[in-house]
């Protein structure tokens, strides 16, 4: 099966400041679609909102805390997870010193660090510690605890314990409202377990409340989040054998992918795949797989062959389609690995209108490779 590269509940909410006396965790929960985002390969800020070195910042010595929490996010930004990691420890060891909610902060920071990682039993252990010790803080709110159970969740999730983490979603989906922040993430998350355990009803119920919850008009507007949803929502409809209802998916999925993800982004490719291959019984189809095949092995000659029959066959079906831009592109890209540059540049050039009408959001990635070819035909 084919799966979307999606940014997981838990490390959407992993960004979120966890709350404390100098950090207040509701009020960055509403205001999570403009704060830090963590993925998978560690801390990423927004550019409008970069961490600074905090290392000569002067700190109050009852602040001592916040300078390990502000240096092991500013780790994290630059990639060093092992100095975050260290630093995340060395305010925990403070212990006595700090209420329930600051070392619920460290530790579920240093749970996000563990799981970017992959070492999800320890990440599960730091997120249930930042649970237990969050509903020990009296100055946490409803919101605030549903962040720690989520991301709990999403550990649970990546560690492959789908059943327990679709217990704790269930769990925190019947204390929200869909109009909470982290909602719509909520069930888009559970969706997907669901749909990982085969439990079709469930998981096609619970994605179409999250596309519907995501595209709501208001600040929790989510075109990527519902593009996710739109694509697992595919996914459960094939399982289905409901290809014209999957295919529908994917269809709405595309432009709001486009809006959400930036240019030549890995999740828009695997939509526009995704798209592709629901046309799985045609001949276009047999001959383009085989080419992506051909390439993915490093068999240059025998793509260019298979690209060539396939956009044999689109050229007299459809030649104004997507399909049609896709054959052309991906024979141009074949013969530029082959170092046919002058049919590259020819087949690029090509395919350049139609990417601009069916598939805007990668072009900047057609023409750099045209660039290129360019470049060596000078």
């Amino acid at each position: 099966m084919r799966l979307l590269m999606s940014i997981s509940l838990a490390a959407m909410l992993a960004a979120l400041p966890a709350c404390g006396k100098e950090i207040c965790a509701t009020s960055a929960v509403k205001n999570a679609k403009n704060d830090a985002g963590a993925i998978s390969d560690g801390w990423r800020r927004s550019e409008e909102k970069p961490i600074e070195d905090p290392t000569n910042k002067v700190y109050a010595p009852e602040n001592e805390w916040v300078k390990h929490q502000d240096m092991a996010m500013y780790y994290w930004q630059i990639g060093k997870l092992r100095a975050a990691e260290d630093q995340c420890v060395a305010g925990i060891e403070l212990g006595k010193k700090l209420e329930p909610g600051q070392l619920a902060s460290l530790y579920g920071l240093l749970g996000n660090l563990l799981q970017v990682q992959g070492r999800y039993p320890l990440s599960i252990e730091s997120f249930q510690k930042a649970l237990e010790l969050s509903k020990q803080d009296h100055n946490a709110d409803k919101i605030d605890i549903a962040l720690r159970e989520l991301n709990l969740a999403g550990a649970l999730l990546a560690d492959g314990r789908t059943q327990d983490s679709i217990d704790v979603l269930v769990r925190v989906r019947s204390k929200l409202q869909p109009t909470d922040a982290g909602y719509g993430g909520l069930v888009q998350t559970l969706g997907k377990a669901y749909s990982d355990l085969n439990k079709l009803p469930e998981a096609e119920q619970t994605l179409q409340e999250s596309v519907k919850v995501n595209l709501a008009d208001g600040p929790l507007y989510d075109p990527g989040m519902a593009a996710e949803s739109l694509f697992s929502l595919c996914i459960v409809y094939e399982k289905q054998n409901k290809n014209d209802a999957a295919l529908a998916c994917i269809e709405q999925a595309i432009p709001l992918a486009e809006k959400a993800f930036g240019p030549s982004d890995k999740r828009m490719q695997k939509i526009i795949h995704e798209k592709v291959m629901l046309n799985k019984d045609s001949e276009w189809n047999k001959f383009f797989t085989a080419g992506l095949e051909a390439e993915h092995d490093g068999k240059i000659m025998g793509a260019i062959d298979k690209f060539n029959e396939a956009l044999k066959v689109i050229e007299i079906k459809d030649p104004n389609s997507n399909l049609m831009a896709l054959s052309i592109a991906s024979l141009g890209r074949a013969y530029a690995a082959a170092g046919e540059n002058r049919k590259a540049e020819e087949l690029l050039t090509r395919a350049l209108p139609l990417y601009k009408r069916y598939y805007p959001s990668v072009v900047p990635g057609l023409e750099r490779i045209l660039n290129g070819v360019k470049q060596r035909l000078q």
